[in-house]
């Protein structure tokens, strides 16, 4: 079995709605080496870290899977084997790369009948209604790159953003960070993380709490190499309560340590 490197969970803890909380959803890069293709997983379902089929009436939920090099240039993938494995076209070289996903906006309302993807006010007997939107991020860096754009915002509507290249930290050693919502700091709120080796579970389960300052920065102290996610949750009041009642999102970055 390849070892999979984990770039990005977006795991549903505790959500108001049954069928949000009941999925994860995640990226992953499978032993990324310069010189090959880059092979890529969009992970979503009950069981993280192993990805299933995605059913086809939900494909149109997620936002391109893009990996995006030093230059801002987004590289070219196809379909692999499956229908959440991505494969680039071409093999990739030594650098820094981002790969970005996300879930777009999408109603989840409880009715008397069971869960519904419309609003409240298309969905007789509502009795509560979120609509989440999830964005995704991680950072490759390969064969000792550790290139400084991946410290710039992308522009995604919600992201947390490193202001350190990981790959320049090690264990024992700071990761600054800024969470950003709609380009403006996001301050006073909650960022829960994991370490390598941990696995999220519907409970809910973290390694690392904190709070934001009122500039929307943080710390994460590494205590362990491999893999390392953050993520962030922001819920508000839906603009138009007779068609929802709560806006949220999520955002992650995830970033390996070395030894």
């Amino acid at each position: 079995m390849k070892k999979l490197i984990l770039l990005t969970v977006l795991a549903a803890s505790l959500f108001l709605v049954g069928q949000a909380q009941s999925h994860d959803l995640w990226t992953a890069a499978e032993n990324p080496t310069a010189g090959q293709p880059l092979t890529v997983v969009l992970g979503y379902g009950h069981g993280y870290p192993r990805p299933e089929a995605i059913a086809p009436e939900r494909q149109s939920i997620f936002y391109p899977l893009e990996i995006i090099d030093a230059k801002g240039q987004k590289i070219p993938t196809k379909q692999g084997d499956v229908n959440f494995r991505f494969v680039t076209e071409k093999p990739i070289a030594k650098g820094s790369y981002l790969i970005a996903s996300g879930y777009k906006p999408t109603f989840w309302t409880n009715t008397p009948s069971g869960s519904t993807n419309k609003g409240k006010n298309e969905s007789p007997g509502a009795t509560s209604c979120e609509r989440w939107s999830r964005y995704t991020k991680g950072v490759v860096n390969i064969e000792g790159a550790a290139d400084d754009y991946v410290t710039k915002p992308t522009g995604a509507k919600f992201e947390i953003v490193p202001l350190v290249n990981p790959a320049k930290v090690k264990v024992g050693g700071d990761v600054p960070f800024q969470v950003l919502y709609d380009g403006a700091p996001l301050p006073r709120v909650e960022v829960k993380g994991l370490f390598q080796g941990n696995t999220h579970t519907s409970e809910g389960v973290y390694n690392y709490y904190a709070k934001t300052n009122k500039e929307g920065k943080g710390v994460y102290q590494v205590l362990t190499p491999g893999l390392q996610y953050l993520i962030v949750e922001n819920i508000v009041p839906f603009p138009d309560q007779n068609v929802c009642d709560k806006e949220a999102s999520d955002a992650t970055l995830t970033f390996f340590i070395g030894e």
